[in-house]
């Protein structure tokens, strides 16, 4: 599969991997996938994007619940970013981490190639969610 869904996809597989795969590199190759999901052209901060992409994706039309998603991913992103540069992050914290990652990105995946497609396009993506862009907002 080629274009903007290629290599999220293939690192979302490698992070399901999980023979002879660590959580740490199960999170990293989550991390990846979901940076590329969300990341974009934008200067803005990669941890701004990715945690309100997500925080939106996930919980379109329930605020309280989009904030405890945008602050969690957050939290994933803070462990993620231990791991890649040499932190020390509980075990238990990063294997949680990957496990929420994954199943999240999954979910994210089936969305974003089914009902939010306005979202795999990254030009102005922040800037859109941040404001509110109807072709954004959950089909009804």
């Amino acid at each position: 599969m080629a274009g903007p869904l290629a290599m999220p996809l293939q690192r979302f597989n490698s992070s399901c991997q999980v023979y002879d795969k660590s959580n740490e590199d199960r999170l990293v190759d989550a991390a990846v996938a979901w940076e590329a999901l969300f990341g974009s052209q934008d200067d803005d901060q990669l941890t701004l994007q990715i945690a309100l992409g997500t925080a939106w994706l996930r919980e379109p039309s329930d605020y309280a619940k989009r904030d405890q998603v945008f602050t969690t991913a957050k939290k994933i992103y803070g462990l993620r970013s231990k791991v890649i540069h040499g932190g020390s992050p509980k075990a238990k914290d990063v294997e949680e981490a990957a496990a929420t990652l994954v199943e999240w990105l999954r979910e994210m995946l089936v969305a974003l190639m089914s009902t939010h497609r306005p979202l795999i396009d990254p030009k102005n993506r922040t800037r859109r969610l941040m404001l509110g862009d109807p072709s954004i907002a959950e089909p009804e």
